[in-house]
């Protein structure tokens, strides 16, 4: 009989420990929190519980894991997300980790598409990586990836990835323009989007040499009238 006893308190006390887990004990004032919010009915009484991080008493599943994710983050303990039961719920609790760590690798342990995408979108980004643009599956978020660090990099390597073509020119292009390089115009597959690359060069290097490189009469003759309305000589120099 008082091994059945002793077992059954074990047993009790195992029940309580898991409860506890998804519950910020630390927090002053939480019994009084469980008396208040235990006179309230339906939805006011989760959210009460969520306010004073009381997870284990909510019953909606969608604010009971938003309560466990803020309760990982209160607490700075990843393995709290593990206890989201919604994958994407989960999934942000673990974004929000990765970000603040800064640390990709977090980003594989998350199941849903959709953070496991922001998760390597944004570190890419903050880390000016993009190699790391590969990891995100979904094509137009991948593409901006790509494009975003190519032109803050003024890297033309990683315009190559991005489709659909009319994209990855658009990258080329701005990297042309901000270097002021023809080299980059020549990479351009349409030869009057290459001349018009020469031109906007021209333009905002006040150098009418670019002009010269011009094979389409029209924007050739376009681009020495837009240099001669500006006040720089040949050379880029400003005329005295």
């Amino acid at each position: 009989m008082k091994t059945w006893l002793i077992g059954g308190m074990l047993v009790l006390l195992f029940v309580v420990a898991g409860c506890s887990s998804i519950d910020d004990d630390s927090l002053t004032g939480s019994a009084v929190a469980d008396t208040a919010c235990a006179s309230l009915e339906g939805m006011p009484k989760d959210n009460c519980y969520a306010d004073h991080l009381r997870c284990s008493k909510i019953s909606d599943q969608i604010v009971r894991d938003s309560c466990v994710s803020q309760l990982a983050f209160q607490k700075n303990d990843l393995s709290v997300c593990n206890l989201v039961s919604s994958e994407k719920a989960k999934g942000y609790c673990q974004w929000r980790f990765a970000e603040e760590q800064n640390d990709p690798s977090l980003c594989l342990k998350i199941k849903d598409q959709y953070w496991k995408d922001n998760c390597f979108f944004h570190l890419s980004i903050n880390n000016q990586k993009g190699d790391d643009c590969s990891l995100v599956s979904d094509a137009e978020q991948k593409a901006t990836c790509f494009n975003t660090i190519a032109v803050s990099t003024n890297n033309t390597t990683l315009c190559e990835p991005i489709m659909p073509k009319p994209k990855q020119q658009a990258c080329l292009y701005s990297i042309a323009v901000a270097t002021v390089d023809i080299e980059v115009c020549q990479l351009l597959d349409d030869g009057i989007t290459r001349d018009s690359c020469r031109k906007k060069l021209a333009e905002v290097s006040g150098n009418d040499g670019f002009c010269d490189s011009i094979g389409n009469e029209f924007i050739k003759e376009r681009c020495f009238e837009t240099i001669e309305d500006k006040p720089h000589g040949k050379s880029g120099f400003i005329r005295q």
